[in-house]
């Protein structure tokens, strides 16, 4: 549910999703990681762990953003890099828009 919701709000917002309900569906559908600008990943995922994830498209040459997102508490996930967000479940959608958007300006890209 959260997946759709997401890919739903950042679409009327103009921005390109590709929305995987796995890590393995993802690498599917980003061929060339190198194209993404902004990875929002849950930390946990059905069938490969967030940061498995995150670590296969930064070596398929990912240099874009990461958007971490999780109900647990914040000191359970990895240690965030300048590259790195965390956006704690449950957010509004004007949340998401916002967190997005400050991402993507702290990296360069026009939102």
């Amino acid at each position: 549910m959260v997946l759709h919701l997401c890919q739903r709000v950042l679409e009327r917002e103009g921005y390109r999703v590709l929305a995987a309900s796995d890590g393995y569906e993802a690498l599917q559908l980003a061929p060339l990681p190198a194209e993404i600008s902004l990875a929002l990943v849950d930390v946990v995922l059905p069938k490969m762990s967030g940061s498995s994830l995150v670590d296969r498209l930064r070596g398929g040459g990912m240099a874009g953003a990461v958007m971490w997102m999780s109900g647990y508490p914040f000191g359970e996930l990895p240690v965030l890099t300048e590259r790195e967000w965390f956006l704690p479940k449950p957010f509004t959608p004007r949340q998401l828009i916002e967190a997005v958007e400050e991402a993507l300006k702290k990296r360069g890209v026009d939102p």
